[in-house]
């Protein structure tokens, strides 16, 4: 998360860069999801940048949020 003076500038989509990067490179998982809420549109362009894409929803006592994934390096 990111304080509102630091919106628009980047960093979660860097940060978000940064997490695909490495994670291929080290973790050997094939597959990597995130939670966004559905209200949230610059996380869900963010994740569509790094190579997310949406698939499915899931409810909590918070609400639903949208999971989004992305298939890597196997």
């Amino acid at each position: 998360a990111f304080g509102a003076d630091h919106w628009g500038k980047g960093y979660a989509s860097d940060a978000v860069a940064a997490l695909v990067k490495w994670s291929d490179g080290r973790l050997g998982m094939n597959e990597i999801r995130c939670i966004i809420d559905p209200a949230n549109a610059v996380s869900i362009r963010v994740a569509e940048r790094c190579g997310f894409a949406r698939n499915g929803a899931v409810t909590s006592d918070l609400g639903e949020s949208l999971v989004f994934a992305r298939v890597g390096p196997t």
